[in-house]
């Protein structure tokens, strides 16, 4: 059995999983739609569960609260979910629509990916984002 370190690594440099969950965009998408169009079968994700990754358990300031998972930002045209992937050089954004279910999936294969990322779903949505200055205040 192999023994895995359980420090953190020195040199100043934040902890990452040995193995980053790199998922294919297909793959992603699918299990995104499953989640904002839930149905109870064995296929699909239980109506509870979607209910509870959306419901927000704590809350970041008026815009924004934290689900099981996800954010969630609350706008005047409804709620959104959203999530960032970091993975070294992958970017990745993901920012649906909960009362219609449309949004945006950005996942880039470059560092500086998520202000492009940012761009891209600021256009494609409409307006600034509060989970972009979220970020941006963290992540920079």
């Amino acid at each position: 059995m192999m023994k895995r370190r359980s420090r953190p690594r020195s040199g100043g440099q934040p902890w990452r999983s040995p193995a980053p969950a790199c998922t294919p965009r297909k793959g992603f998408c699918r299990s995104l739609c499953a989640m904002l169009s839930p149905r109870d079968s064995t296929d699909r994700l239980s109506l509870t569960g979607v209910a509870q990754t959306c419901c927000p358990q704590v809350r970041v300031g008026d815009a924004l609260s934290w689900s099981l998972g996800w954010g969630i930002e609350h706008t005047p045209r409804g709620d959104y979910l959203w999530h960032r992937g970091d993975n070294g050089g992958w970017k990745n954004l993901a920012l649906p629509s909960l009362a219609d279910g449309q949004g945006t999936v950005l996942m880039s294969n470059g560092a500086t990916g998520l202000p492009v990322c940012q761009r891209v779903a600021a256009a494609a949505l409409g307006g600034e984002r509060a989970s972009f200055a979220w970020l941006e205040k963290f992540y920079r």
